[in-house]
């Protein structure tokens, strides 16, 4: 396994200055994809941030506000979420690989489409959320809320809901 990648100081920076600010950087550079890998985003209010193409792997958004956040085709691999608020989060298209979101707020979030191999959404309130073809292999649903949840063409092979 490779070193991981350092994130981008200026991306987080950026992203901890303003969400206005950060979102506006997002639109006049589209064809950046901001680096955040690893960073320390604890607790930290992301409402309605524009996290498309984002890296995020191996993060820390344990406890963050995410609600009404953009985050398609991101990586959230390995990326701690624990406790985080992600109501109403567009996660399409991401790769979340043994990502945590243990005891998280999911309701409404669509994840269709996303690698989601070894997750952990132990607690988690999933009420409503969008699955519909994501690769749910080996994830983990114990003492979570999944009324209303779809999971048309999902894979489940050997998780445990």
């Amino acid at each position: 396994m490779g070193a991981i990648k350092d994130m981008n100081p200026e991306h987080l920076a950026l992203l901890k200055h303003s969400i206005q600010e950060f979102n506006k950087w997002r639109a006049d550079n589209w064809n950046v994809k901001p680096d955040l890998s690893g960073a320390d985003l604890r607790g930290m209010n992301l409402f309605q941030a524009n996290l498309t193409d984002t890296n995020l792997s191996s993060a820390d958004l344990s406890d963050a506000i995410l609600v009404s956040a953009e985050a398609r085709s991101a990586d959230f691999d390995h990326t701690n979420l624990t406790g985080a608020q992600c109501q109403g989060v567009n996660f399409s298209l991401s790769n979340m690989t043994r990502a945590s979101f243990q005891g998280a707020n999911l309701t409404g979030s669509s994840l269709q489409n996303c690698c989601l191999l070894e997750v952990d959404f132990t607690g988690a309130d999933c009420t409503g959320a969008l699955f519909n073809n994501s690769n749910l292999q080996n994830a983990t649903f114990y003492d979570a809320i999944v009324k209303g949840a779809n999971f048309d063409g999902t894979n489940v092979h050997e998780a445990n809901i």
